[in-house]
């Protein structure tokens, strides 16, 4: 009798983590992502903001194409290339953040093209 108490007893508590784990298991961050235009002309400057993930930046970065950022943290300005031509948009940037957990987020942005 008290082997079936224990057994009992062990499955309710199993019972409970379980459904603890999948109620807070969706607590978390939410999706890094990057705020601002995706299209800008040439020699332009535009604010961008990082939202969700850890919620602290470690750094901005391009990651294709051309520009210039001013500022840090969860808002930066971006200065696009001040170009003649972009002929089949290639001077088009990726601009990039990442986070404090090493999650990174990109947006491809039109200049002009």
């Amino acid at each position: 009798m008290m082997t079936e108490r224990k057994t009992l007893k062990i499955f309710i508590i199993l019972i409970i983590t379980a459904t603890f784990n999948l109620i807070y298991s969706g607590i978390g961050h939410a999706a890094l992502t990057i705020n601002g235009p995706g299209q800008m002309p040439v020699g332009a400057t535009q604010n961008y903001t990082a939202t969700g993930g850890s919620g602290s930046y470690s750094g901005w970065g391009i990651s294709g194409g051309v520009g210039s950022f001013s500022g840090s943290g969860d808002s930066v300005f971006f200065t696009a290339p001040n170009i003649t031509s972009n002929t089949n948009c290639n001077a088009n940037p990726t601009i990039c953040v990442i986070d404090s957990e090493g999650s990174i987020a990109c947006k491809k942005i039109a200049v002009n093209c």
